[in-house]
């Protein structure tokens, strides 16, 4: 008998209408071999939509990286409940549009798992209550130590996301140049004006301060990163009363003795981008995208912090290393400025009586929706992070 003629692929790509990718699954953790890389580029190279089951070849649906090469598919469909690896890493750009299907597993075993996915309706519980009888100390106090010479807009932002996200008073503290930025653009905003030191906030800034009157502390955005912020940090973390975010320079110059995150009392959320995360760390930026929850986790458990790591999917883990992974945002939010707008929308949703843990996932899903928000508005091009920040209370209103 004559043998099957061996099987065309690009041929038959070439003639389809749908590329269906059910070659792996789940499960994979070393690099494709290369007669599936074949087919991968094939596929790839191709003009067909393509569906993937359960989770596009070559890609580690724990912790979404490439494995060798991957198929981008247009959409993926997955069972029971969304892998991690289709949320986070390449996982979440090559999976396209993820659809979840029940396929009769029964459901409860998720209740002990510490991964899940931020969705609408978590956000919408944690959203805090308006008493219609409340005053701007019933909403709470926002001091926001931020900004430098050299970084002013940094306070600004911080101060108006505060803002819209519903605080009652936002303090800006800083050296004299950033609060004149800050009286002229937010007049909104009480400033105090701190002794500084070549244009810089340094320790004897806050000899005559007192943080008893906060409800929430920022330190961090635009501060510089040199040792005269050091010094400031190092003496402000010791003299907290309030719940306080740490953020952008404030993690930078820790980074140089993290013992100092053993010396805070209060409850604290830290901020990072993956650049600030690898100086905390001392890992590179792709070791910690590859494993980003359980860097979070890790982080958040060993200094007793809650940890929100941004990225493309932001993670947020608290010491007992519940996290939550954010799916909201757009391109719009790869902007100098984002991150300080997180920071001045969460330090709201604490001063007005959210945990941290809680402030920093309603915080990081705003700023995601905003993001949304301002690109069908402005596009994903030329949206400002201050303009984001006014998509903050708009944000809140519709989900509301």
């Amino acid at each position: 008998m004559d043998s099957e003629p061996d099987f065309d692929i690009s041929n038959a790509v070439s003639n389809a209408d749908l590329i269906v990718d059910a070659i792996i699954g789940t499960g994979l953790k070393y690099n494709l071999r290369k007669n599936i890389l074949d087919i991968v580029k094939i596929i790839n190279k191709s003009n067909c939509a393509v569906a993937a089951i359960d989770c596009p070849t070559g890609i580690d649906s724990d912790s979404g990286k490439i494995l060798g090469d991957a198929v981008m598919a247009d959409f993926t469909v997955t069972f029971h409940l969304p892998k991690i690896g289709l949320l986070v890493n390449d996982g979440a750009i090559y999976s396209g549009k993820l659809f979840v299907e029940d396929i009769n597993i029964p459901y409860g075993l998720e209740n002990h798992i510490k991964t899940n996915v931020l969705t609408k309706k978590d956000a919408e519980k944690l959203i805090p209550k308006r008493a219609k009888n409340g005053n701007k100390g019933t909403f709470g106090k926002v001091f926001i130590f931020a900004g430098c010479d050299n970084m002013p807009g940094a306070c600004v932002i911080s101060s108006k996301a505060a803002y819209r996200a519903g605080a009652g008073l936002v303090c800006a503290c800083s050296v004299k140049s950033v609060c004149d930025v800050v009286k002229n653009i937010l007049p909104e905003s009480v400033t105090k004006t701190l002794p500084s030191k070549n244009g810089y906030l340094f320790s004897e800034s806050i000899n005559d301060f007192s943080f008893d009157k906060a409800d929430c502390i920022v330190i961090g955005p635009g501060l510089g990163n040199n040792e005269e912020t050091f010094e400031f940090v190092k003496k402000a973390v010791e003299n907290l009363k309030s719940p306080v975010i740490i953020d952008a320079d404030a993690l930078n110059v820790i980074s140089k003795d993290l013992s100092i995150f053993h010396k805070i009392k209060v409850p604290c959320i830290i901020t990072p981008h993956l650049g600030e995360m690898s100086r905390l760390i001392g890992k590179s930026i792709d070791e910690i995208k590859n494993n980003i929850i359980e860097e979070a986790r890790i982080f958040s458990k060993k200094y007793g912090v809650i940890t929100v790591l941004k990225d493309f999917r932001t993670v947020i883990s608290n010491p007992s290393g519940e996290t939550y992974i954010n799916t909201t945002g757009s391109s719009s939010l790869g902007k100098g400025g984002s991150g300080d707008c997180l920071t001045g929308v969460a330090a709201a949703f604490i001063a007005q009586g959210l945990d941290c843990f809680s402030a920093g996932v309603l915080g990081t899903y705003i700023l995601g929706y905003a993001g949304e928000k301002i690109a069908e508005n402005y596009g994903e091009y030329g949206a400002l992070a201050r303009e984001c920040a006014d998509f903050v209370s708009i944000s809140l209103k519709e989900l509301q």
